[in-house]
């Protein structure tokens, strides 16, 4: 069993992001026997409704206000995450990647479910070690207090792979959340220093990087996606079967969107924060025949620029 799990809640652009997620994961499943797609969301029938025809795959658990306060308390709000991935063990047992809306796969990430072993966990990606003083409030913590190793590395938290064998780590880490958000009340990244802390106490972290594109740091992203689905819903019949074509690539609707408009919400000096979901969407756009937005990129970026590398 291949177990994918979302948390799409409350905010339309999460949701429109998980859904482009969802088929960017499908797309690239090169083997879809066993695969489970895990959706807690509070708009099933939203989400139901576009991606009807992958029914097949996909699990919804509807939440709602009351479920998620209960499980954020008067606390820290991203302790939501690893609660909820929390729930999904208990209920459905095995192995879970819990994946962030904000992703776009670009090839077959099951090996990853291989790696779950013993003591073995996945993150997405290690940001930096305390030690590096990259976060001098955790780095001065951790200098006074040995709970927080400075040896330890922090990782990225846009992708949670564990087993059911470790729920217990789950149950520490909302513990290390709490005790982190009374000492660092200003942190923002609380939940994955927490999660990475205690799984690395625990075993060793692998990487799922090379798996997909996590684009938290380009939110612009989400106008290419509210263009995408503004298209649909104002789509006639006729044009609305365009969305749910057998091609699953072109359900993501990215050779109708109008990159260029995004791209010039783009500070190129801030390029190197948009090098990861580049050479993605460009990849993507090649697969779609769309010459027109390579020649855009090119048009825009040096030819030393990553894409060409």
């Amino acid at each position: 069993m291949k177990q994918f799990l979302y948390l799409a809640y409350k905010n339309e652009h999460i949701i429109e992001e998980a859904i482009c997620s969802i088929l960017s994961l499908l797309h690239v499943s090169k083997n879809k026997e066993g695969l489970k797609i895990i959706v807690y969301t509070d708009q099933v029938q939203r989400m139901e409704e576009y991606l009807a025809p992958y029914a097949q795959y996909i699990h919804y658990e509807a939440v709602d206000e009351t479920m998620i306060q209960s499980w954020i308390g008067q606390g820290y709000f991203y302790t939501l995450k690893i609660k909820v991935v929390q729930h999904c063990l208990e209920q459905f047992g095995a192995k879970v990647l819990f994946i962030d809306s904000d992703t776009f796969f670009t090839k077959d990430p099951s090996p990853l479910f291989e790696l779950l072993q013993e003591d073995q966990f996945v993150m997405y990606v290690d940001e930096y070690p305390i030690h590096s003083q990259m976060n001098g409030e955790l780095y001065d913590l951790a200098k006074k207090d040995d709970r927080f190793p400075l040896d330890f590395t922090v990782w990225n938290s846009g992708v949670i792979g564990i087993s059911a064998a470790h729920l217990s780590l789950l149950h520490e880490c909302v513990n290390t959340i709490d005790l982190l958000y009374k000492l660092l009340p200003g942190q923002r990244t609380i939940e994955q220093i927490a999660l990475s802390i205690t799984l690395q106490k625990k075993g060793t972290i692998s990487s799922a990087e090379s798996y997909l594109v996590h684009y938290w740091c380009f939110k612009p992203f989400r106008k290419v996606l509210m263009n995408h689905f503004q298209l649909r819903s104002q789509a006639n019949a006729t044009q609305a079967a365009y969305f749910h074509r057998t091609d699953i690539s072109k359900d993501v609707g990215f050779s109708s969107l109008p990159i260029e408009e995004v791209i010039t919400h783009i500070d190129h000096a801030q390029v190197a924060d948009f090098n990861k979901l580049l050479p993605a969407l460009v990849m993507q756009f090649q697969q779609f025949s769309d010459p027109n937005f390579v020649k855009y990129v090119k048009n825009h970026f040096p030819l030393e620029s990553f894409i060409y590398q």
